[in-house]
């Protein structure tokens, strides 16, 4: 016996109207505070010279790709979030699925930077002052943009051309049934998360173990 209507409303109206659920207001109360404050911290780095530094080139990355973030996933999210059914143009999802799964891992792939970054000025200082430069700093943020799009991008790609259903039947998102590339494409986005979430865990304890080597190699008296 086909049941597969019995979760679905009863009339195409109920479908079309907005419906102010705690998840749409949650929704757009994130989008809002995230766009106003990553906005305005961006717009502060872009006017005022003197807040930048090597080091100060990871903070604007991270704030930038935040923004970047609420800017291809927040408007569609809030909207996603209204209605009982996706009924935006199929070129959203392929935005909103870009936001959620390529921008999101840019923060991830920035925060063991700074952790690193901080290890390496407490371990070895004079090598730090000597070679942390706005080109290794740069170099390594545009790695972590490059890499996460290197990786994200193709199976995106493929799940619009060839795999992806209907959103009005299934919804925005990617079908790992139909191909083993887009299972190996999730796996591959996972497994690097879990790496980058295992430095973010592992930095700070590095970055005690230096603290306490500095202060034991500091002289009593100053």
């Amino acid at each position: 016996m086909n049941t597969s209507n019995s979760t679905l409303p009863n009339t195409t109206t109920d479908l079309n109207t907005a419906s102010w659920k705690s998840s749409a207001v949650i929704s757009i109360t994130l989008t809002t505070t995230g766009v106003i404050t990553n906005g305005f911290t961006v717009l502060l780095f872009l006017t005022n010279r003197s807040l930048w530094s090597p080091f100060s080139v990871y903070l604007f990355n991270l704030v930038l790709a935040n923004l970047f973030f609420y800017a291809t996933q927040g408007g569609i999210d809030i909207i996603n979030n209204l209605y009982a059914t996706w009924w935006l143009p199929s070129a959203f999802c392929t935005v909103y699925l870009y936001g959620l799964f390529v921008v999101t891992l840019i923060p991830i792939f920035i925060h063991p930077l700074i952790s690193l970054n901080r290890i390496w000025a407490l371990w070895t200082p004079i090598s730090y002052r000597n070679h942390h430069t706005y080109r290794v700093s740069v170099g390594l943020c545009a790695a972590a943009w490059w890499v996460t799009h290197a990786v994200g991008l193709p199976g995106l790609v493929e799940n619009a051309l060839y795999y992806r259903k209907p959103e009005s039947e299934v919804g925005c998102t990617i079908d790992t049934t139909t191909s083993a590339g887009q299972m190996a494409y999730i796996l591959v986005i996972q497994f690097i998360t879990l790496i980058a979430l295992a430095l973010m865990i592992v930095a700070p304890k590095g970055l005690l173990d230096a603290q306490a080597i500095a202060v034991m190699h500091r002289p009593f008296f100053s």
